[in-house]
């Protein structure tokens, strides 16, 4: 009789135990699944806000350049006391006078980072409109199709939009 109760509470806590693994094993799954369904979210929430710091420090050198008697360099003071030069156009906006790259050289300027967002890499694109335009319409992207666009001749940059949805 025993050895019956010993066996009987053996079985209860094996079956015990499978049932326990089992729940956690769910719970886990779920929140796995949750966690993917908002990575999305997240990213997307967190280039918008990439964006908006991006068009205040455009925003910035141009009161910058306004307040300077409008010089075709504004000096800015970083975090750590040192001076950045910021090479703009003739309007006041962040620009680049060099040939190549001038969209990395503006992503540079303005974020101080490389162009990586979340680990992911950041592509840049010049955007041509017109044979005539003037400045520069630089698109900066995620691959998971969000991006943003900004314009050196009036400062503009535009909302996150995002390709796959249609925008």
């Amino acid at each position: 009789m025993a050895r019956q109760l010993i066996a009987d509470k053996k079985e209860r806590s094996l079956g015990e135990l499978v049932i326990i693994v089992l729940l956690v094993a769910s719970l886990m799954a779920i929140f796995i699944h949750s966690f993917f369904k908002q990575e999305q979210q997240l990213s997307q929430a967190g280039f918008t806000t990439l964006a908006n710091n991006f068009a205040a420090k455009a925003n910035l050198v141009h009161a910058q350049w306004l307040m300077d008697s409008k010089p075709t360099v504004v000096m800015l003071s970083t975090m750590n006391g040192e001076s950045q030069q910021v090479v703009v156009n003739q309007k006041g906006w962040i620009d680049s006078i060099s040939d190549g790259y001038v969209c990395q050289k503006i992503w540079q300027t303005i974020l101080e980072a490389p162009l990586l967002f979340m680990k992911y890499p950041v592509s840049v694109v010049e955007v041509k409109r017109g044979v005539k335009q003037k400045g520069h319409i630089c698109q900066y992207g995620l691959p998971s199709g969000s991006f943003f666009e900004y314009n050196s001749i009036n400062g503009q940059v535009s909302a996150v939009m995002n390709r796959n949805v249609g925008n």
